[in-house]
């Protein structure tokens, strides 16, 4: 992503990468003070890839970013990326997807949060995706 044609799409597309351990901090701030002027941001509220396919538990940061900046999550289903590129499918290939976007999870409504409430909106957002996979099973 430093080099080449992907390091201007990170520059042109606004992109934060994170996944560093010393960089989230300041990730979460850039994304909450992106919500605050009233951008939408895409979060991968699963930290990472996951090796299997399967959908992982989201991180509390989605919570975080949902709670504080008062934004309601969008839960979004891909299927079939994981065959674009990944260590299960070595090399670039251009596979049939599809996305499925479900309803907005709004935060809870009151003034201060604890990480209990950022759990529970990462949660929410879990099992708002399994339930859009369930709905839209994958023909083989």
């Amino acid at each position: 992503f430093h080099t080449g044609p992907l390091s201007w799409m990170i520059r042109r597309g606004r992109i934060v990468l994170t996944g560093e351990g010393d960089n989230v901090t300041e990730s979460l701030q850039l994304a909450y003070q992106g919500l605050q002027r009233g951008w939408a941001i895409v979060i991968f509220p699963e930290g990472n890839c996951s090796s299997s396919g399967e959908i992982m538990n989201a991180r509390p940061g989605v919570g975080m970013l949902s709670c504080e900046a008062q934004v309601p999550v969008v839960p979004v289903l891909y299927q079939g990326s994981g065959g674009t590129y990944s260590p299960r499918n070595p090399g670039f290939h251009l596979p049939k997807m599809r996305i499925v976007v479900g309803e907005p999870i709004e935060p809870p409504g009151k003034k201060a949060f604890g990480r209990a409430d950022y759990r529970e909106v990462a949660s929410r957002w879990r099992e708002a995706v399994l339930a859009l996979e369930a709905g839209h099973p994958l023909s083989p």
